[in-house]
């Protein structure tokens, strides 16, 4: 937000409180989508980016993909205990219904705990739809070296222009201890 009005914040401070969380969302959102999808040179390596391709036929159902890759990574001694999946592919999973129009898995109904073969099921958009994640959660960190936060200040001739600028950031990274325990599903031409 480079440039509002000094006064503008003064006369409403209301907009400081609501453009601070905003702002705070933008930080986290961008960190969420370097994690899971990677970035440019020089930033964070994701998931997707270290993950093992685990190829599965092209005809095989999206859940039983990810059933498959998690029992890849059991049989390679790994323990497999979440997916990360594009909402759309998570919406289209659990509201898969049988011939009698009754729900495969829970559907809706199923409350706020998300699984998929037992997985813990977390969505992000920033999965790419059709290429799920499957990972033992034991061989990657999070390393949050500062909360997201935003401040506001004066720098250069924002005083004599009567303007501020606000910077919104966070420092974090990630650890991938052993590539082999993430996988992300790639579907054959069979």
């Amino acid at each position: 937000m480079p440039g509002k009005l000094r006064r503008v914040l003064d006369d409403a401070p209301a907009l400081t409180q609501q453009v601070s969380p905003l702002l705070r969302y933008g930080v986290l959102a961008k960190a969420s989508a370097e994690i899971i999808a990677g970035a440019t040179v020089g930033k964070i390596q994701g998931l997707a980016t270290q993950a093992t391709q685990h190829q599965v036929p092209g005809t095989m159902a999206l859940a039983d993909a990810i059933g498959n890759a998690a029992t890849a990574l059991d049989v390679e001694g790994w323990n497999a205990d979440t997916v990360i999946i594009h909402p759309n592919d998570l919406f289209a999973i659990r509201s898969e219904r049988t011939t009698d129009e009754g729900y495969v898995a829970s559907g809706w109904v199923g409350g706020n705990k998300q699984t998929i073969w037992g997985l813990r099921a977390m969505s992000d958009p920033s999965v790419t739809e059709g290429e799920p994640l499957v990972l033992d959660s034991s061989q990657v960190a999070i390393l949050d070296r500062m909360d997201a936060r935003v401040e506001f200040g004066r720098s250069g001739d924002d005083m004599i222009n009567n303007l501020v600028t606000a910077l919104a950031e966070g420092r974090l990274g990630l650890a991938v201890f052993s590539p082999s325990a993430v996988k992300i599903i790639s579907f054959g031409s069979e």
